[in-house]
């Protein structure tokens, strides 16, 4: 049951790299050579010239999000940090995670969590009770996690239960949709200027 499980999660991975160059590719033919807005985003008709895809301005490190897992397991399992920006007006020091998709890591951090079930796969179940307890210690944030749970558990419902080597990008979702919803952003110009960005545009980038 673990191999098949494993194989699975390798295709997975394997199409999920294909799709994911596919999209960068795609805003990036969108950037140089105005490709069509319909092409690119059918759901929502045509992207309006102000929610065209800015990458200055939406990878600006600017909401206040705590981690969902402490960092003392994060470094027992592998993962690297190191100083990334700071606010001295807002008192606030980022420090940037490696990101890390590889299965044994997930699989490390999930197994100290106690959020694996019997066959190895991610218990769904108790990683969304894990986000409600973060939500208790972080309740500015209850909504966004509340929205970013249905949205993401629908987008993956064909998948789960998830392999350690998935949870990355479900993880990803999760924390993607609260960072365009943040409720804590820095209360600077740019960010400033990147939640006016979201809070116009955030259809086309959930």
């Amino acid at each position: 049951m673990r191999e098949k499980s494993g194989y699975r999660a390798k295709q997975l991975w394997f199409f999920g790299n294909i799709m994911n160059n596919f999209m960068k590719f795609l805003v990036l033919a969108k950037l140089i050579s105005h490709v069509s807005n319909d092409f690119l985003n059918p759901d929502y008709g045509p992207i309006p010239d102000k929610c065209q895809p800015n990458t200055e301005v939406m990878y600006r490190q600017c909401c206040i999000f705590p981690p969902f897992f402490v960092r003392e397991v994060a470094r027992e399992c592998g993962a690297l940090f190191e100083w990334n920006f700071s606010n001295k007006e807002a008192k606030v020091i980022g420090m940037l995670r490696r990101s890390i998709t590889g299965c044994s890591h997930w699989e490390c951090v999930l197994e100290k969590y106690f959020l694996l079930s019997e066959d190895g796969n991610v218990d769904d179940e108790k990683y969304l009770l894990h986000l409600d307890k973060w939500v208790n210690l972080n309740p500015l944030f209850a909504n966004a996690i509340l929205n970013a749970k249905i949205h993401c558990k629908q987008s993956y419902r064909m998948f789960m239960p998830l392999h350690p080597c998935e949870f990355y990008d479900f993880q990803a979702c999760i924390r993607h949709f609260v960072n365009v919803n943040c409720p804590a952003v820095l209360q600077t110009k740019d960010c400033l200027e990147q939640k006016s960005f979201y809070d116009e545009c955030k259809e086309y980038y959930q």
